[in-house]
């Protein structure tokens, strides 16, 4: 076996423990948010977590729901608007 063959597969582990252990907290975080659709802190927790991991059109959705609920707090509009400058192509 090469020595490349073994890092590609360690690196393949890797990736995809790392991937699955980053998808469960975001449908935990939605199915919270299925319960209380209005809860503050998971919805700030949903958009950090997607920010994170780069789903950047997911990271709009929950900022959004923020602003709408919260417009008169600086940091939702804050969060907003880097929301939809991360997001724009």
């Amino acid at each position: 076996m090469s020595l490349f063959g073994l890092e590609s597969r360690m690196t393949s582990k890797a990736y995809t423990v790392q991937t699955e252990s980053i998808e469960r907290p975001s449908s935990a975080y939605r199915y919270a948010l299925r319960i209380d659709p209005d809860n503050l802190e998971i919805l700030r927790d949903l958009s950090l977590l997607q920010a994170q991991m780069r789903d950047l059109s997911g990271f709009v959705e929950p900022r959004q729901q923020l602003l709408t609920l919260k417009p008169n707090h600086r940091m939702n509009w804050i969060g907003f608007s880097v929301s939809q400058h991360l997001n724009s192509k």
